[in-house]
């Protein structure tokens, strides 16, 4: 059971790179080069940020400042 769950679980992360690659593409050719890494950096500091949130809401780190 836990090797299909592992396999469908690797399944979707694959499928997410596949469309995540494909979408960068298209708004790069769009757009431009810059553009996108620009984009790209916003998501992952963003997504810092909701981990680094979340984190703290759990006492799971300490937050200083």
């Amino acid at each position: 059971w836990l090797a299909r769950v592992d396999a469908g679980l690797r399944g979707v992360g694959q499928c997410a790179t596949l469309i995540g690659a494909a979408l960068g593409g298209v708004i790069g050719t769009l757009l431009s080069a810059r553009s996108v890494l620009v984009l790209a950096a916003l998501c992952l500091g963003g997504a810092a940020l909701w981990a680094l949130l979340t984190l703290a809401r759990r006492d799971a780190v300490a937050v200083t400042g």
